[in-house]
């Protein structure tokens, strides 16, 4: 799963006036954490495109997946650039170079050797491109991300898991003996009373808020600070 931090993203240098409205929605950095989790799915919900593809660069690991994404940005607006120059074919031939390096199946110098060969043709390939980057075509690219960005989150629930409910959650937790409540903007973000009388990230879905719960239930966890 895509992820960063309230840290990595200070340290990225992000925009002050966007971190700050991140924060705010999601209640604060002291109370949310500033090492805790934020997906890049998070993110994109509550900032928008632009935000989460800035965020890219303060993700860890996240290298390969923006390689690709990029790859398939630029191929949905290629049939652009070829309808106007149907015998160019270099910009294709970077991106299947692109993506065969994203899976390491390229050299840095066959990279190197597709990027100048389709340098010449960049420039007419924006202003192609910019005839499609309206509002159907951002439309487009949102949804790509989320559909890459929902995959993977649902690669990393164990197969066979079941749907949690928030009633589990809250269930659960009451069970235990710990005091929970549930914020959202288009998702599932759990909180727990700690010891210090202080709210603190739990979760950030049902099934991981449920799964962190099971597995703690001597209160070790929830004694101690994010």
């Amino acid at each position: 799963m895509i992820q960063t931090t309230f840290r990595k993203l200070h340290d990225a240098g992000a925009c002050k006036e966007r971190y700050r409205f991140l924060a705010k929605a999601l209640g604060g950095i002291k109370a949310y954490g500033v090492n805790t989790p934020i997906t890049l799915l998070q993110i994109l919900d509550i900032n928008g495109l632009d935000d989460a593809l800035w965020a890219l660069r303060a993700c860890p690991d996240a290298d390969t997946f923006a390689r690709l994404l990029a790859c398939d940005y630029a191929e949905h607006v290629l049939r652009i650039f070829e309808t106007q120059y149907p015998d160019d074919d270099r910009p294709r031939k970077a991106i299947a170079v692109s993506r065969r390096y994203a899976r390491g199946e390229a050299t840095d110098a066959e990279l190197s050797a597709a990027r100048t060969a389709a340098w010449a043709a960049a420039g007419d390939a924006a202003r192609s491109a910019g005839a499609a980057a309206g509002d159907a075509e951002r439309t487009w690219q949102e949804a790509r991300l989320r559909e890459l960005l929902e995959r993977g989150r649902r690669a990393n629930n164990p197969k066979g898991v079941k749907r949690v409910s928030g009633k589990q959650v809250l269930e659960l937790a009451n069970a235990l003996g710990i005091k929970v409540r549930r914020e959202g903007l288009g998702w599932s973000m759990w909180l727990y009373l700690d010891s210090e009388n202080k709210w603190r990230t739990l979760a950030t879905t049902n099934y991981h808020a449920y799964e962190r719960l099971k597995n703690n239930n001597d209160l070790i966890y929830f004694k101690k600070d994010n």
